[in-house]
């Protein structure tokens, strides 16, 4: 068995892909990280003081005009290293990429102009660098162009998408449609807009809506309560993965950027098709009139306050699959084939296997 650790930026990082690497490893490999460690922030005050302070801190870094790259010491005795955004000196590794700015402390623009740049694709081109694995293209598309036409580090280059577990859980006979959205940062991952598409729908429609967010204000789970929309600040995992998963019709993300939904490909792999705005890759999850729809946002809207005309827009979309039961099922059909080949712990498995046999000297 061939030994991994993941080197982490932060003594704490707070995401599903590293979750998902560590309780699913490919064939032949061990990850060395303890997997009782809280990868994912689930209480409502700790996910709130988290992205205050991380959010003070990047301020902080940003008014220094300096970027520091992440750059970790740490010797390790295993086989390789999995850098979890981050660069490691006296390690063979291999380094995942959310966005090219999440390889620097100050997560700003300043990275992509010189000396910065120097430092990172001087660091990129060492030869105990491995491989680079955005997570996706768009993320790919995020590093400056000196550093994505520099053929060292072009070679090294393998798109690798993350991957969410399938639980195999038959869905759940419900009488209403259901609707679902799930989004942590509530006004970030647009939630006001899903409230608003949620009371409007009601009017007309007999359905069910569920909206689960770890930051949404008290005021607006009285305010849109009263509308008969259930609201969550969380939910136990097998409720989630178990009960409301299994009863969800269609997944509404109100998100206009996303460098990736695990809320949407999860619920891919439940056979729900997604309706959200557009927004950095989600054209690699969903295909537009065939496991979902994507609507055009052709400018910057503010997220506290919900524009009619996008609105609408979601609203006629989601209405479309309301009332055409065998376009829904269509949909379905097409959303669990899309997580099968792309997000799967087996295609990423297969595939992530190969790197690290390639990389390991």
């Amino acid at each position: 068995m061939k030994k991994v650790i993941i080197e982490f930026p932060w003594n704490f990082i707070d995401s599903q892909y590293y979750k998902n690497l560590i309780n699913y490893p490919p064939q032949g490999f061990i990850y060395l990280n303890k997997i009782n460690r809280e990868l994912l922030i689930t209480n409502p005050k700790k996910f709130s003081s988290y992205v205050k302070l991380k959010e003070v801190g990047r301020r902080i870094l940003q008014k220094t005009n300096i970027s520091i790259p992440i750059i970790k010491f740490n010797k390790y005795n295993t086989d390789i290293v999995h850098c979890a955004r981050c660069f490691s000196l006296r390690n063979n590794y291999v380094v995942d990429v959310e966005i090219y700015y999440s390889l620097v402390y100050d997560m700003s623009d300043l990275s992509s102009r010189r000396p910065y740049l120097n430092v990172v694709r001087n660091l990129l081109t060492r030869d105990n660098c491995k491989r680079i694995l955005p997570w996706t293209y768009a993320s790919y598309n995020t590093f400056p162009k000196e550093i994505r036409e520099n053929k060292k580090i072009r070679e090294k280059i393998d798109i690798l998408y993350p991957a969410v577990p399938e639980h195999k859980i038959k869905s759940i006979k419900h009488e209403k449609i259901t609707l679902l959205h799930i989004g942590r940062y509530f006004y970030g991952k647009g939630g006001l807009y899903i409230l608003e598409l949620y009371r409007k729908l009601k009017e007309k429609y007999d359905i069910e809506t569920i909206l689960i967010s770890l930051t949404i204000p008290d005021i607006l789970v009285k305010k849109y309560g009263k509308y008969g929309i259930k609201i969550y600040k969380s939910v136990s995992a097998d409720k989630l993965y178990s009960n409301i998963f299994p009863s969800t019709d269609i997944f509404t993300y109100g998100s206009f950027s996303e460098t990736f939904g695990f809320a949407m490909v999860e619920a891919l792999s439940y056979k729900i098709p997604i309706i959200t705005y557009d927004g950095f890759s989600k054209k690699e999850i969903i295909d537009e009139g065939k496991n979902g729809y994507i609507i055009p946002v052709k400018e910057n809207y503010s997220i506290y306050k919900v524009n009619e005309e996008l609105l609408n827009q979601f609203y006629e979309k989601t209405v479309e699959l309301i009332e055409n039961p065998s376009l829904l099922k269509e949909f379905s059909r097409n959303a669990y084939k899309k997580y099968k080949e792309r997000f799967s712990i087996e295609v990423r498995n297969k595939k992530l296997k190969e790197i690290y046999e390639e990389s390991i000297d």
